[in-house]
C-alpha cells in the first residue's frame, strides 16, 4: 500500500525527464563563464541568466510575468526544486513543458539524462549536465528562496533569488 501512495505523490509533481531536454552548438569556454556570471548555481543546479531577474520589473504596466531561465541539472539522482511556501502565492516554476496553464507549479522533479545519452542534434552524447528550457512564472516583484534536493538525499539546499528587487 505504501509504495502505491509513494508512487502516486511522485506522480502528481510535474517531471521534467530526459526525452524533454534540450541541446545547444558547443559553447567555448570564455562564453561559458560569461553566462555563468549571469545565473544562479546551486548543488549541481544552474538557473542560466537567472541574475538578471533582479533588475526586471514584475508589477509595472508593461511587466512580463514571466522570465526565462535555462536549467541545467548535473548528472545523478533525479532532484526535487521547489519554491519555498512562503513565496508560492507570487512565484512558480515551469520548466516541465505539460503545464499549458501558464501558472507554473510550487515544484518540479528533474530527471537527469545519463551522461552517455546519445544527442539527437550530433553524434555525441549528453555528457555531464542535461538542460531543459523553461523558467519562472513571476507575480510581483520580490525576494524568494528556492529549495533543492536530489532523492535520497534528507536536506533540503537554498538559494535565496532577487524577482524585481534587492535581496540581503
Amino acid at each position: 500500500m505504501l509504495p502505491v501512495l509513494l508512487a502516486s505523490l511522485a506522480a502528481a509533481v510535474p517531471t521534467a525527464d530526459c526525452s524533454q531536454h534540450v541541446e545547444g552548438p558547443p559553447i567555448s569556454a570564455e562564453t561559458r563563464a560569461a553566462a555563468l556570471r549571469q545565473s544562479v548555481r546551486v548543488h549541481g543546479a544552474t538557473f542560466f541568466g537567472l541574475r538578471r531577474a533582479r533588475t526586471a520589473d514584475f508589477e509595472g504596466k508593461r511587466a512580463n510575468p514571466v522570465i526565462k531561465s535555462g536549467l541545467s541539472v548535473r548528472a545523478g539522482a533525479p532532484m526535487r526544486i521547489k519554491v519555498a511556501a512562503r513565496d508560492r502565492d507570487w512565484l512558480a516554476l515551469d520548466y516541465d513543458r505539460t503545464d499549458k496553464s501558464g501558472e507554473g507549479a510550487p515544484m518540479v522533479r528533474v530527471v537527469p539524462c545519463a551522461p552517455d545519452t546519445p544527442r539527437f542534434s550530433d553524434d555525441g552524447v549528453v555528457g555531464d549536465e542535461t538542460g531543459w528550457a523553461g523558467g519562472f512564472v513571476v507575480r510581483r516583484n520580490g525576494c524568494a528562496t528556492l529549495l533543492l534536493r536530489r532523492e535520497g538525499e534528507e536536506r533540503w539546499r537554498t538559494a535565496r533569488v532577487a524577482f524585481g528587487a534587492r535581496c540581503r
